[in-house]
């Protein structure tokens, strides 16, 4: 079996704690800096983040939020095979949000960045919801996992 096969089948439940951590550690960034800017009063140019003052040119740039998007999504595009029923439809859901998300960053150029914490949580939250119907399903209802 190819190592791109198995993550369907015997590699599922790893690729989707590896993508499930990943995306934890983008949303914790998105929120520090949000915290930062809103509730600390910071200014835009000072809300660095966690990884920005350990790295400031990171947070200086949409570098880090590109990288985030795009791992995202195709985390998501390679993992949807393996869903079915419900679960494929919320995993599916959350595929269009960071589709979105990914497609609009590049386009607008000064885009809020209140925005990209929104498209993060809401592409969290539809992950996990994809997640818990994927654990309620039963075997027969599932994809390939």
């Amino acid at each position: 079996m190819s190592w791109w096969r198995s993550l369907g089948t015997v590699r599922h439940r790893t690729a989707l704690a590896v993508l499930l951590v990943f995306s934890a550690v983008c949303l914790t960034e998105e929120l520090a800096q949000a915290s930062q800017r809103y509730l600390l009063g910071f200014p835009e140019a000072y809300s660095l983040g966690l990884l920005g003052h350990a790295f400031p040119r990171l947070a200086g740039s949409a570098w880090l939020d590109h990288v985030c998007a795009g791992v995202m999504l195709a985390g998501l595009v390679v993992l949807r095979f393996a869903f079915a029923g419900r679960a494929l439809r919320w995993w599916t859901a959350a595929m269009a949000v960071q589709l979105w998300h990914h497609f609009e960053s590049r386009v607008v150029p000064a885009f809020p960045g209140g925005m990209h914490l929104a498209y993060n949580v809401t592409a969290f939250a539809l992950m996990a919801i994809a997640l818990d119907c994927l654990r309620r399903q039963g075997r027969d209802e599932r994809g390939s996992w």
